[in-house]
């Protein structure tokens, strides 16, 4: 299947159609965002253009942006309550330490990211989730429905800034709260 010069909605269409036999009529792409904000307007204002009322939506995306992307297509919605996503990342990567290096530990996900943009994606999540003045939720931006999260994560992503960024040289994040 061809990936180069085409977009991610096109080829999520292409591997719904062709590897989990989703019928084509089913699918609606949205191809013009640039951000998961605007997937989810585009995405609302294409459904709409349709007449389509949505009880569910499937949300497929890099499981880096899985929880913003939940956050923002609620934030768009958030006038239909009745409305239920459903998430799907596709897969949970996984690293681990092999020697003094970070390697990916689940089949098939090298090459996806380099390590260094895996560790500047996933650290990045914490600080747009909160909702602060920094963040993207009602007291930060505004782009997402206010997210919870809880100490415990929190404290994980503090040991992961301090550790794993500084041992193995990504861009540590503000630990913020």
């Amino acid at each position: 299947m061809p990936t180069s010069d085409r977009t991610e909605a096109a080829i999520l269409r292409d591997i719904a159609v062709e590897f989990w036999d989703v019928d084509p009529a089913r699918i609606i792409v949205e191809p013009d965002s640039s951000n998961c904000g605007e997937n989810a307007s585009l995405s609302r204002r294409a459904l709409d253009a349709q007449g389509l009322e949505p009880q569910r939506i499937l949300l497929i995306q890099d499981p880096t942006m899985q929880r913003r992307t939940d956050a923002a297509f609620r934030h768009v919605w958030r006038d239909r309550p009745s409305v239920r996503f459903l998430n799907w990342p596709t897969f949970t990567p996984r690293v681990r330490e092999q020697g003094d290096r970070l390697v990916f530990d689940v089949e098939n996900v090298a090459g996806l990211w380099a390590m260094n943009r895996f560790l500047s994606l996933l650290m990045g999540e914490i600080p747009r989730l909160r909702n602060d003045p920094q963040g993207y939720g009602p007291k930060g931006r505004g782009f997402i429905v206010a997210v919870d999260i809880p100490e415990e994560i929190e404290g994980a992503y503090r040991r992961l800034a301090t550790g794993v960024c500084e041992k193995f040289g990504a861009r540590a994040p503000a630990l913020g709260a």
